[in-house]
């Protein structure tokens, strides 16, 4: 079974926008590690925001 391809067109993005991204790790333990991480997007017509974490475990 075979999918045709296509397209969405969205909203245009305003040309006048901040992104920003910020991220920072912390060793916990020899082999424990914390990550966490915020991102965004700011313009008059909209506004983005997104904020992550990621625990690594090395066994």
């Amino acid at each position: 079974m075979s999918g045709s391809n296509f397209s969405i067109d969205g909203p245009e993005l305003n040309k006048d926008r901040l992104q920003l991204a910020l991220g920072i790790t912390g060793q916990l333990t020899g082999s424990t590690s914390l990550n966490v991480g915020y991102t965004g997007e700011f313009a008059d017509s909209h506004q983005n925001n997104a904020f992550s974490a990621t625990l690594d475990v090395a066994f």
